[in-house]
C-alpha cells in the first residue's frame, strides 16, 4: 500500500494531471476539472425550464419531449477547452465526467425520470476509427451511473460520412444531416421515452435529423435530448 502511494506520487511530480479546463495541475483530490473551474462553470438551468433556448430552437423542427443543455459554451472559455479535451485531444473520460455531473443534477430535480433509455448520437464508423472513440457514448456513460438509466449503442446508426459542421451555416448544417442516420428496428423500445444525447447543441440540426429518425421509425416513442454544451 505505501509503495503504490509512493509510486503514484511519483508519477504526478513527473507526470502532473492538468485542469482539462485551465491546464494548472490538479491537486490530489481533483479529477479532470479543477475547483476553480468547477466553480466557475457556467450552468445553463435549463432543464427547470419548458421553453428554454433549446426547445426554442427545435421548434417546429423535431418532436421533442423536451430538451436541455447543462453548460454555456463561448469562445476561448473552460467550458471550449474542456469540449476541445473531450473530441480531439484524446480525454473521453471529460464527458463521463460531465454526464455524471449533469446527471446529479437532473435527479435532483427529478428531471427525466420518465426516460427508459439513453442513446449516444453515433459517429459513422469511418470517424470513430479515426479518433478511437465516440465521446458521446462517455457522456452517456456518465449519466446512466448517475441516473440510473441504460444506455442503448445499436438504436441510432450513421451511414453517411458528412463533411464537420464546424464551419457551415445553419441552412447548410440541416442539409448536411439529412438522412444519414438509420435506426434499427428494435420492438423492445417501439413505446419507450428515449433521451438522446449529443456533445454539443449549436442549430440543432444534428439532433433534429435523429429525433426524426426515431420518431418515422418508432411513432410511439417520446424523444428528449440532452447536450453538454449549448453555444
Amino acid at each position: 500500500m505505501f509503495l503504490s502511494r509512493l509510486w503514484r506520487a511519483l508519477l504526478h511530480l513527473i507526470y502532473p494531471e492538468l485542469c482539462m479546463g485551465c491546464g494548472i495541475v490538479l491537486f490530489d483530490q481533483e479529477n479532470l476539472i479543477c475547483s476553480e473551474c468547477l466553480y466557475h462553470l457556467p450552468y445553463t438551468d435549463f432543464h427547470l425550464d419548458p421553453n428554454n433556448p433549446v426547445m426554442q430552437q427545435v421548434k417546429g423542427r423535431a418532436d421533442v419531449e423536451f430538451g436541455t443543455a447543462m453548460l454555456f459554451l463561448f469562445p476561448k472559455t473552460i467550458v471550449q477547452n474542456l469540449i476541445y479535451n473531450l473530441k480531439y485531444k484524446n480525454h473521453p473520460q471529460v464527458g463521463e465526467r460531465l454526464g455524471e455531473m449533469y446527471g446529479h443534477i437532473l435527479q435532483k430535480a427529478c428531471v427525466f425520470e420518465a426516460v427508459h433509455v439513453l442513446v449516444p448520437i453515433p459517429l459513422h464508423p469511418d470517424r470513430r476509427a479515426k479518433r478511437g472513440y465516440n465521446q458521446c457514448e462517455y457522456i452517456c456513460k456518465g449519466l446512466s451511473r448517475s441516473m440510473e438509466k441504460p444506455i442503448d449503442l445499436n438504436l441510432l446508426y450513421r451511414r453517411i460520412h458528412h463533411k464537420s459542421q464546424t464551419r457551415l451555416s445553419r441552412v447548410e448544417r440541416a442539409q448536411n444531416v439529412e438522412n444519414i442516420f438509420e435506426c434499427r428496428h428494435l420492438d423492445a423500445i417501439s413505446d419507450q421515452h428515449i433521451l438522446i444525447v449529443d456533445d454539443v447543441f449549436t442549430t440543432g440540426a444534428t439532433l433534429c435529423a435523429a429525433v426524426e429518425c426515431v420518431k418515422e421509425a418508432f411513432p410511439q416513442c417520446r424523444v428528449s435530448i440532452l447536450t453538454i454544451a449549448k453555444a
